[in-house]
């Protein structure tokens, strides 16, 4: 009677995924930015639309967003990156000027 050990099974190697297609998170760095000018603002709701100097539709604009602690308000002169989200472009890193 011979004894046979059994082999430890076999598994593929890992791969990472390339970072293109890492998911949402990949997809939210900021790609760009600007300067223009909030075209509305609503603080009870914390969001707002800034349209951009260099033209093209306005940018979706959150409170979350906004560096310093004063709200936007209509007319104000900003400077923003703009990031990539599921729903479009939005402005993101908002300072006033």
């Amino acid at each position: 009677m011979h004894l046979v050990q059994a082999a430890e099974p076999q598994t593929a190697p890992q791969r990472s995924a390339p970072a293109a297609a890492a998911g949402p998170a990949a997809r939210d760095v900021p790609v760009r930015g600007g300067e223009g000018v909030v075209a509305r603002y609503d603080g009870d709701r914390g969001f707002g639309f800034i349209t951009p100097d260099a033209g093209g539709d306005d940018l979706f604009a959150h409170v979350s967003v906004i560096m310093g602690s004063e709200p936007l308000q209509k007319g104000d002169r900003v400077r923003y990156a703009v990031r990539q989200s599921d729903r479009g472009p939005q402005a993101d890193r908002i300072e006033r000027l």
